[in-house]
C-alpha cells in the first residue's frame, strides 16, 4: 500500500518513534527495579511482606513533541507459604500486572494485562539463601487512532487537510499474547548485606504486531525479537546509616543492546525504623544504528523509603544526538510501592 505524505507533526513524530525502536523495541523503566514484573517475573512475589502494590509512571519526549510518550502501570502481587506443615521458608508469589503505553500523535497506545507466577525455594532454613523462577503470560492490545491523522490527498488545495482520505488502512486494533520466564538467586550473608543476580527471556513465542496480519490482501508480518534480560546487584553497608547499592542490568532484543548501570547511596535518617532516604546516578549507553555504543542518558534518582512505603523521582538527562533538538531534556518517572504485613522473615530482593 502507499501511504501518502502526512503532515510535519506526523513525520517528526514517525523519525522519532523509529529513532527511539532503535533503541528498543519494548517499553523499559529507568527505576526499573521499582517495576520488577516487567523485567523478571522470578521477582514475582519477592519481598520482605504479604502483598506489594506499585505505581509507575513514564513522561518522555515532552520537550519536542506536544503529544509526548507515557507509560502508566499498575501491579499487585503477593506471597504465601505452599506447604500446610511449612518446614523451610520457601514460598509461592502470584501477580497481575496493568500498563498503558501512549505515543505521540495518532494515539498509538499498547495496553497490556499480564499474569505472574514464581516459587522461591530457599536454599537454607533461615531465608537468607533463594533461588526463584517464574513464568508472565500477558494478553496486550495495540491500536492506533486514524482520526488525529492526515495524508497528502486531503489537502483541498487552499484550506487545508479537510477532504477524506482514500487510504487503504488496516483495521486500528489487535490483540495478541506474550510469554515471558525468568530466574533469580539471592544471598544474604549478613545483615544489611544483599547479592543478587537474574535472568529473564521475553516474546518466547516471538508474537506477530503487525496491523495487516489479518488483511487477506496484504501480508507484513512484524515478529518481537525475542528480548534477553540479564542483572546483578549488591547491597553493601559502607557505615552505621549508609549502604551502598550497585546494579547493572542489561537488554538485549535483536541487534538492539541497552545497559543500565549506576548505584544508589541509602542514607539512614531514623533511629526508631527503617527509613532511608535514597539518592542515585545511573548510565544508560545503547548500541546505534552502525552497531557502536553511544551513551543515551545520563539519570539522577531522589526517593524516601520507609517501613511498608517507598516513592521515588528520576529525570533521565538526554545526552545523545538528539539532545540538540531537546536541550538535554530527556524523561521524568514516578514511582510508589506499597508493602503490607512488612515483615523481616526472609531477604529475596531489594525494593530500590
Amino acid at each position: 500500500m502507499k501511504i501518502g505524505i502526512m503532515k510535519k507533526t506526523v513525520i517528526v513524530f514517525s523519525l522519532l518513534f523509529i529513532s527511539v525502536l532503535a533503541f528498543s523495541q519494548d517499553r523499559n523503566f529507568t527505576q526499573f527495579y521499582a517495576s520488577p514484573l516487567t523485567f523478571n517475573p522470578a521477582l514475582t512475589g519477592a519481598f520482605e511482606g504479604k502483598h506489594r502494590v506499585i505505581m509507575n509512571y513514564r513522561n518522555q519526549w515532552q520537550s519536542i513533541l506536544p503529544d509526548p510518550f507515557t507509560t502508566t502501570g499498575v501491579s499487585f502481587d503477593m506471597n504465601f507459604k505452599p506447604y500446610r506443615i511449612q518446614t523451610s521458608p520457601d514460598k509461592f508469589g502470584v501477580g497481575l500486572t496493568f500498563f498503558k503505553d501512549q505515543a505521540g500523535p495518532g494515539e498509538y497506545t499498547t495496553n497490556q494485562m499480564a499474569f505472574s507466577g514464581a516459587f522461591h525455594k530457599a536454599l537454607d532454613r533461615y531465608g537468607d539463601h533463594y533461588l526463584s523462577g517464574g513464568f508472565q503470560f500477558g494478553i496486550n492490545q495495540k491500536t492506533l487512532t486514524y482520526d488525529d491523522l492526515t495524508f497528502n490527498d486531503q489537502f483541498n488545495g487552499s484550506t487545508g487537510y479537510v477532504l477524506g482520505t482514500g487510504e487503504n488502512l488496516p483495521q486500528n486494533s489487535f490483540a495478541f499474547g506474550d510469554l515471558t520466564a525468568g530466574l533469580q538467586w539471592s544471598l544474604s550473608p549478613r545483615d544489611r548485606m544483599l547479592i543478587y543476580a537474574g535472568f529473564a527471556v521475553h516474546h518466547i513465542t516471538r508474537p506477530d504486531v503487525s496491523f495487516y496480519q489479518l488483511d487477506d490482501d496484504i501480508s507484513l508480518e512484524s515478529r518481537l525479537h525475542t528480548k534477553f534480560v540479564g542483572h546483578f546487584g549488591l547491597q553493601l553497608p559502607v557505615s552505621e546509616k549508609v549502604s551502598l547499592q550497585p546494579r547493572i542490568m542489561t537488554y538485549i532484543q535483536g541487534a538492539h543492546v541497552e545497559i543500565n548501570t549506576g548505584a544508589n547511596l541509602a542514607f539512614k535518617v531514623s533511629d526508631y525504623n527503617d527509613t532511608n532516604v535514597i539518592l542515585g546516578g545511573w548510565f544508560r549507553p545503547v548500541t546505534d544504528i552502525e552497531d557502536s555504543y553511544n551513551l543515551d542518558a545520563a539519570v539522577i534518582l531522589v526517593g524516601f523509603q520507609t517501613t511498608g512505603l517507598q516513592f521515588g523521582i528520576s529525570y533521565d538527562v538526554n545526552v545523545s544526538n538528539l539532545s540538540n533538538a531537546t536541550n538535554g531534556r530527556g524523561a521524568l518517572e514516578f514511582s510508589a510501592m506499597y508493602i503490607g504485613n512488612y515483615e523481616n522473615e526472609s531477604v529475596i530482593c531489594p525494593t530500590f
